[in-house]
Order: C-alpha cells, then sequence, then structure tokens
C-alpha cells in the first residue's frame, strides 16, 4: 500500500474513532440557568453620555471597611464635626512636577497643579493645569465603614504633619505627609500616610490606626 493511501485510511480511521467516542460519551448539556445566574449575567446598564459627563465630575472619595468594634460610641455620620472646622487651613506639597494643597477639613485635595504643563481652558490660559474641579466640596475624602454604619470623615478636622508641609527636590527621596484624625471620646484613631516621590506623579496611601 503507497504512502498516499495509508495517510487517508489513517485520517478516515480518526475520525471515525471520534465519531464513535461522541456517540458512546455524549457531551453533557450545559444546566439551565437559575434566577441568580441571570442577573449576574444580566446586561449592565445603559447610560447615556449625559449620565456619563455627570458621573465623571462626581468628586473621588476613598472608603475603607473597619470592625464596629474598635469604634465605640459610634455617632451618626452628621454629628461627627469638629469645633475646629471654622480654622480652614492648608498643608501644601510642592515639586519640581506638581504642587498639591490638603486641606485639614476632611483632609480633602483642594488643589493640585501640574507645574510643568499649561492651561489651554480659556479661562486659565497660561497657568499651570489644575486637576480639582472648581467648587469641589470632597475631592479625595474618606469615608469608612463601621459594620452597617458609615463613619463620614469628610467634615472632621484631621492633624496634617508636617504642618508646614513638604518640599521635594528633584532626585531626592520620597516624604511622607501624615494625616492623622482621633475619634472624640474614644481610642478610635485614623491615620493616612501619603507618601510622594519628587520626580514621579504616583502617590502611595497607607491607611492605618
Amino acid at each position: 500500500m503507497g504512502q498516499e493511501k495509508r495517510l487517508i485510511l489513517a485520517v478516515v480511521l480518526m475520525l471515525g474513532v471520534v465519531a464513535l467516542v461522541n456517540v458512546l460519551f455524549p457531551p453533557q448539556r450545559p444546566a439551565e440557568p437559575t434566577g441568580e445566574q441571570d442577573a449576574e449575567f444580566a446586561p449592565a446598564e445603559v447610560t447615556s453620555p449625559a449620565m456619563e459627563e455627570e458621573a465623571a465630575t462626581e468628586p473621588p472619595q476613598i472608603s475603607a471597611v473597619v470592625d464596629s468594634a474598635t469604634v465605640p460610641g459610634l455617632v451618626p455620620a452628621e454629628e461627627v464635626v469638629s469645633d475646629e472646622l471654622s480654622l480652614e487651613d492648608t498643608v501644601w506639597v510642592t515639586s519640581p512636577i506638581y504642587r498639591l494643597g490638603f486641606a485639614q477639613r476632611g483632609g480633602r485635595l483642594v488643589s493640585a497643579e501640574m507645574v510643568r504643563f499649561e492651561s489651554l481652558a480659556e479661562e486659565s490660559k497660561g497657568q499651570s493645569v489644575q486637576l480639582v474641579p472648581s467648587g469641589a466640596e470632597n475631592f479625595f475624602t474618606h469615608q469608612w465603614l463601621v459594620g452597617d454604619d458609615t463613619l463620614d470623615l469628610r467634615r472632621v478636622h484631621f492633624d496634617i504633619q508636617p504642618r508646614d508641609g513638604l518640599s521635594l527636590a528633584s532626585g531626592g527621596q520620597p516624604q511622607v505627609l501624615r494625616l492623622v484624625y482621633s475619634y472624640p471620646g474614644t481610642q478610635f484613631r485614623v491615620e493616612l500616610d501619603y507618601t510622594f516621590k519628587p520626580d514621579s506623579y504616583v502617590v502611595d496611601l497607607a491607611a492605618g490606626g
């Protein structure tokens, strides 16, 4: 028998074996999806361009989960207010490529200038690009989940260390800006460490207590 005939015979035998296996061991049909599976794989909610634009302008916030046992006597979020909120101090972090301002109220970011980039917007043309939207009240603020409650830190008074801010030189070492809040009448304490690098826009955040 020639080589070509052997090859044809081998292919035929292989196809026969595959067909026989499918007859003897038919593949199992997938189980009918349940209601929960239907919900899981349901199409995503369709949003309009107007809704996407509104979501894009919403100031970002940072959330964390906290064990409720560590916050005795938790009060409603609207009552977590410090008498010192009227003292609106801003601490600045400067480097060769950015200038950032953190307010004590809520530890929020109130200014983020990219000093190497010039704004093309008509109202700020010629100035450094500003990333914090005008009028933003809760830009990079914090809310912590405590059991089923929310500890709202957007209006509390943070102690920022060092008080005179940070000045980073090109090629220098990273430096840390620490924001500290102590829950009144308890031992609960929040520490937020922002690590800045002089020649990088990446900022590391570590939260503790």
